[in-house]
């Protein structure tokens, strides 16, 4: 596609238990990510994959200027709810996955494009998009060893 967007992939999610949170506010995703990382490393977990997701809000939100944002991370089996964090199971599914590149140095642009770009995709193919009530639309940050920073944006397709 281009140097910030990658070639669409697809890539098969197992069964997942995370622990859940969801923040409405003026800035959701910093703010639920940093707690929900906090909360689980007091549990003891570290090293997991993270997931997120814009979490819909009211009209009445939405014209305060407030959004807001689910994120998870994968837990073990010993981890419990508490303090508002919620632990779900999160049936296997196979997505397709684009790939941004340093896509916080313009961030309401790069990553809205994104997603324009994968949902185009998935609707111009053969793939029927699989989203629902059990099905998630996520973002995961992936840092490398060099610093650098991407997030896959993961469209569920049948």
């Amino acid at each position: 596609m281009n140097s910030v967007y990658s070639d669409v992939r697809f890539e098969k999610l197992g069964v997942m238990r995370v622990a859940s949170y969801c923040i409405i506010s003026r800035n959701p995703e910093e703010e639920v990510i940093s707690y929900l990382r906090k909360w689980v490393e007091g549990q003891g977990v570290r090293g997991t994959r993270s997931f997120g997701f814009d979490y819909p809000v009211s009209d009445e939100e939405r014209e305060k200027g407030l959004r807001g944002y689910e994120y998870w991370i994968v837990i073990p089996d010993y981890v419990t709810e508490s303090e508002g964090v919620i632990i779900k199971n999160i049936p296997e599914d196979e997505y397709a996955v684009l790939r941004i590149t340093d896509p916080f140095s313009e961030p309401f642009e790069r990553i809205p494009m994104g997603w324009k770009q994968l949902s185009e995709w998935v609707y111009a193919g053969e793939y029927r998009p699989r989203t629902s009530q059990n099905r998630f639309m996520l973002e995961e940050i992936i840092e490398d060893e060099d610093g650098n920073t991407y997030m896959d944006l993961y469209f569920p397709v049948k």
